[in-house]
């Protein structure tokens, strides 16, 4: 009596720790991760196990319905037994031997079947039938054949013996199966790929780029799916716009609103793959200009009609131009802006329109400013993301809606007119630039192409496919703006000073030959077009005096720097010339 209880006992202890298939299954982890759109559409898969290789559970209805026959025939040892001994490698045979009975009266047999191929290890460090079957024979398990189901059946047992015996052993298993013929089908063939190395591809590739992002911000060896804020379908016509292009190219899409990133693509050629051009620094060219200018609209330096210098009458001029000199010019009276310093480093005025570096999702973030109304955030890859910035204002609302005003019109697309602003530049590394924003989305393209025509239609066809179905209206003014007449104004702006100070002579860049005939040079003056209150001139580092439209100075011949500066000491303008001849006083 004392025996049977005792024996009672152990069973009831060993019962009451006994594994669950959901538990199990829940313990399993893919060493992938499988990147998934917003919608749970999977768009990448990436490897970051450096051993063991596994990919995700299969379902026994997702098995060749031979298989499990075959693998309960291939071995005298029950299924339960060698399941129990991967659950609990660490049990003595007694344990087994009792655990094994108990998991055949709790688990249905179709469900021992089941995690016995999903947790075993089978050839060249792969484990799981999944792994397994699409990595040696590159075939999902459902699609398995008789011969491929005898070499993983043989391998279960000894997954490290010589191809001789994997080849012996399923041959065996085949010829036990009532079909001796079968064996003939082992050919060379399947046996060749269990002796090469495995070739476990991702079925799916659409953005690698992301899903090593993510993958490293999840910072875990072992794999699981990854929620992204892509969108499959808006990837996809990413990707179809840029196999247009022959040279080097990326391209995404952000959601002016939260910093979502919807889609995101780098194409950099096979050998590449991996190559982020989204996020590789590149020359900014004149694409900081809507920036700019809207930073200083935001300043209260530029109005819409402020004359400006450099071939460009007023600020839509500039904007809509080829005009590189107004925005060096403006960058010299807006300093060192925080704004323009963060999207493209501390950079000074020709840099900032030449050999300045930013990437294109910086870029393309800093241009969402202007489509949200002059609120910045950090893009996101996931909505999990944890960001160390938060979203703040870099400018005031009007002054982003009376650039977004001169940069947009309506554009016929694919659909019905929508409304968008966009601006183009090339810069001096034989790249362009096409960036801009809609009601809802901002799209940014680069590509290793001088021609801007490349990206711009690139950009185009992006937009066009966001707008199929989606309309875009024109944003409405905000409440820091007024008209008049045809031109939009912060307020309080409407009858500022609309000339921008500047040396007006000299000119940068000239000669002065004292003696010339030419008559105007009789009586010369430093000329200030439109100077300010407690401006203040300077040459080659020493005060003249207070701005004012005519000042006479006593030339001498040499080289001299020439500035216009503001109460604070900062440059508004600069100018470099050479002085030739005799010297002499200038008097009225």
């Amino acid at each position: 009596m004392g025996i049977s209880l005792f024996i009672v006992a152990v069973l009831l202890i060993h019962a009451q720790s006994m594994p669950r298939l959901r538990k199990v299954k829940a313990a399993y982890k893919s060493s992938d991760w499988v990147v998934v759109d917003r919608n749970g559409l999977v768009i990448d898969e990436i490897h970051r196990g450096e051993n063991l290789r596994r990919l995700g559970w299969v379902d026994h209805t997702g098995i060749a319905p031979e298989f499990e026959q075959i693998v309960r025939d291939s071995s005298s040892t029950p299924l339960s037994l060698r399941l129990i001994r991967l659950l609990e490698p660490d049990e003595s045979p007694l344990s087994h031997a009792i655990r094994a009975a108990l998991l055949e009266a709790g688990w249905r047999d179709h469900q021992i079947f089941e995690a016995y191929v999903n947790l075993s290890r089978y050839r060249n460090g792969l484990q799981g039938l999944r792994a397994a079957s699409l990595g040696l024979f590159d075939k999902a398990p459902i699609d398995l054949e008789k011969p491929e189901i005898a070499v993983l059946a043989a391998m279960l047992e000894q997954p490290a013996a010589s191809m001789n015996v994997i080849s012996r052993e399923a041959c065996k298993i085949l010829s036990d199966s009532d079909e001796p013929e079968s064996c003939v089908l082992l050919s060379q063939s399947h046996l060749s790929y269990v002796e090469n190395s495995y070739n476990l591809r991702p079925y799916t590739r659409m953005a690698p780029q992301v899903a090593l992002h993510l993958a490293k911000l999840a910072n875990q060896a072992d794999g699981g799916l990854v929620r992204s804020t892509l969108d499959r379908g808006l990837q996809w016509e990413v990707i179809r716009a840029l196999q247009k292009q022959t040279a080097d190219s990326a391209a995404l899409i952000l959601d002016n609103t939260s910093g979502e990133i919807l889609a995101y693509v780098s194409q950099t050629g096979t050998r590449r793959m991996m190559d982020d051009s989204v996020q590789t620094k590149h020359k900014v060219g004149p694409i900081l200009r809507p920036l700019i200018f809207a930073r200083a609209v935001d300043e209260r330096v530029l109005t819409s009609d402020t004359s400006l210098q450099g071939g460009a009458p007023d600020l839509r001029s500039a904007l809509s131009g080829n005009f590189v000199t107004p925005a060096m010019h403006v960058l010299e009276l807006l300093g060192d802006d925080a704004f323009i310093h963060q999207v493209a480093g501390p950079v000074g005025p020709s840099q900032a329109v030449g050999s300045a570096e930013a990437s294109l999702l910086d870029i393309s973030n800093a241009y969402r400013v202007l489509g949200n109304g002059g609120m910045w955030s950090p893009a996101k890859f996931s909505q999990d993301e944890a960001l160390t910035e938060t979203a703040r204002r870099v400018m005031a609302p009007g002054a982003a809606f009376i650039v977004a005003e001169i940069m947009g019109r309506s554009h016929q697309g694919l659909g019905d007119p929508y409304w968008a602003a966009m601006s183009t530049g090339t810069n001096g590394e034989g790249s362009s630039w096409a960036v801009g924003f809609s009601e809802k989305y901002t799209v940014g393209v680069w590509t290793a192409d001088l021609s801007a025509d490349s990206a711009a239609g690139a950009w185009q066809a992006i937009m066009d496919s966001l707008h199929r179905r989606t309309p875009s209206q024109q944003p409405l003014p905000p409440p820091d703006v007024r008209r008049r007449k045809w031109q939009w104004y912060l307020s309080g702006t409407e009858e500022k000073n609309r000339t921008i100070s500047h040396i007006a002579f000299p000119q940068d860049g000239s000669v002065i030959d004292l003696q010339s005939p030419d008559r105007r040079l009789q009586h010369l003056y430093i000329q200030i077009e439109a100077p300010q209150q407690d401006q203040n001139i300077y040459l080659n580092g020493q005060r003249l005096g207070r701005a004012q439209a005519r000042l006479p100075w006593a030339a001498q011949s040499g080289m001299y720097t020439l500035e216009l500066r503001d109460p604070r000491g900062q440059v508004v303008d600069r100018v470099v010339f050479e002085v030739r001849g005799r010297t002499f006083a200038l008097t009225e």
